[in-house]
């Protein structure tokens, strides 16, 4: 009997060649996860006072304006709403690709749209009150809520200029409600059943908001003021479903659900 043997060199470039293979797949896997997004919730566990020396002043919301790590603006003084959890305040999550991403502006308003507290800028006079300063460092895990706490300073008779703002003054954004629910047919059953999936809204062509939608019909808050807007909703294995709604349109979603039929 003989016995074939593979020489030295042949070896040497099967096993170079394994762990090309080998390495290539791994970073297609990391690639796919750290496509998966990640959310980011705030909350404000220092039990900041209600009242903070007005009249029957609750905080209500929080404004933020966020960028990622080039740079680009995310938020831009986006109003978030907030809820009391005994004393706690704490936003809805919100879905954001995963990365890093830098906190520039934070503050706390309360139900007449009054800044009631804010996080100091780093340079400004009221930077020495709080350990973190804005601009704040932040990374977004795939899969994963983030949660950030920020530390808040009353502005109560203080000047916006002391903590690194031009001014405490916003602008309000308009906005509207609408349902919408996904379906798709159970082969199982033989019947349509409501499903989870991903809903993204686009106004004139700018995104405007990525929300992941369990199997109900769910009520998004959508930015008001666009021409037409594009709806596209998503699920894996399935086609996308996108179609584009004029304003109106969009707004009568909220007397009568748009229902989206999903196809494998």
């Amino acid at each position: 009997m003989k016995i074939k043997i593979m020489n030295t060199q042949r070896i040497t470039t099967l096993i170079a060649l394994s762990i090309f293979v080998l390495s290539i797949f791994s970073c297609s896997q990391n690639d796919e996860v750290s496509t998966s997004p990640g959310e980011l919730q705030f909350t404000l566990n220092n039990k900041v006072d209600a009242s903070n020396g007005r009249v029957a002043s609750t905080p209500t919301s929080i404004v933020i304006s966020l960028e990622d790590g080039n740079g680009n603006p995310v938020f831009t003084l986006e109003e978030l709403p907030i809820v009391n959890f005994s004393g706690t305040y704490a936003t809805s999550p919100v879905t954001l690709n995963a990365g890093d991403y830098q906190i520039t502006e934070f503050l706390l308003l309360d139900e007449s749209g009054e800044t009631i507290y804010a996080t100091p800028k780093a340079g400004s006079d009221k930077a020495y009150l709080v350990s973190y300063p804005l601009p704040l460092d932040i990374s977004v895990s795939p899969d994963f809520v983030k949660t950030i706490s920020p530390e808040l300073i009353s502005t109560l008779n203080v000047d916006p200029a002391a903590f690194g703002y031009a001014s405490f003054g916003l602008t309000v954004v308009d906005t509207f409600e609408m349902l919408i629910a996904a379906m798709r047919f159970n082969i199982g059953t033989f019947q349509y059943e409501l499903t989870d999936a991903t809903v993204s809204v686009s106004g004139d062509g700018v995104a405007l908001s990525s929300t992941n939608i369990a199997a109900e019909t769910t009520q998004l808050t959508v930015r008001d003021g666009y021409d037409s807007y594009q709806v596209s909703v998503s699920k894996s294995g399935y086609t996308t479903e996108t179609a584009t709604y004029t304003l109106a349109e969009m707004k009568a979603f909220f007397d009568d659900p748009l229902t989206v039929e999903l196809t494998q």
